[in-house]
């Protein structure tokens, strides 16, 4: 009785084995590990061969082409950092990369501050494009009063430490090579700056 139980017993676990082992499928590729491969290849085939994966840009301070410091007009021992990331055409409109770094000694270093304390209350982003050869300015693409543009209330960092901003504008015409870029009126501008086409 003892002998056919652990007979039974055996003949369970051996079966088992068989069902595993054909589940794996042997050594032919098609194991589970496999998958993603599979699933990568057909994305691929379905999109003509190219890599269409979802990126997310982290933010780099030091991934710019140019930057400045300048003051503010109220504060001037408050600071701001620009850093210009890129200026790249797509078809009909240009886009405005730049990393925004306030330094206020006005305020304790655990403070939010947003695009709006650094431009005031109710006002406008200043940023703007200006071909001085032909004569042009390029001011943020607005639908009524929304701007195409980072919002300058809900954009804000930790103070000293750098933020992602972005505006976007109507493609600068005439094929014009570079541009130059103000954050406003009153503080100087980025001068030649590359349009990437």
């Amino acid at each position: 009785m003892y002998t056919s139980k652990v007979r039974r017993g055996l003949l369970v676990a051996v079966a088992g084995l068989m069902v595993l082992s054909g589940c794996s499928g042997g050594g032919d590729g098609d194991s589970a590990a496999d998958e993603p491969t599979k699933t990568t290849t057909a994305a691929k085939e379905k999109t003509g061969g190219k890599d269409n994966s979802i990126k997310v840009d982290k933010l780099d301070p030091n991934d710019v082409i140019a930057k400045q410091t300048v003051s503010m007009r109220e504060n001037p021992q408050d600071t701001v950092e620009f850093g210009l990331q890129s200026l790249t055409v797509e078809g009909s409109i240009a886009t405005l990369r730049l990393v925004v770094t306030p330094r206020f000694k006005s305020e304790s270093a655990n403070e939010a501050i947003s695009l709006n304390d650094i431009y005031g209350s109710g006002k406008y982003l200043g940023f703007y494009l200006l071909d001085r050869k032909n004569l042009k300015r390029y001011d943020i693409v607005r639908n009524g009063p929304k701007l195409f543009a980072s919002d300058d209330g809900d954009t804000k960092t930790v103070n000293g430490t750098p933020m992602a901003a972005y505006a976007v504008f109507a493609a600068p015409q005439d094929e014009v090579p570079t541009i130059d870029v103000f954050m406003a009126d009153y503080w100087p501008e980025f001068q030649n700056v590359p349009v990437k086409r």
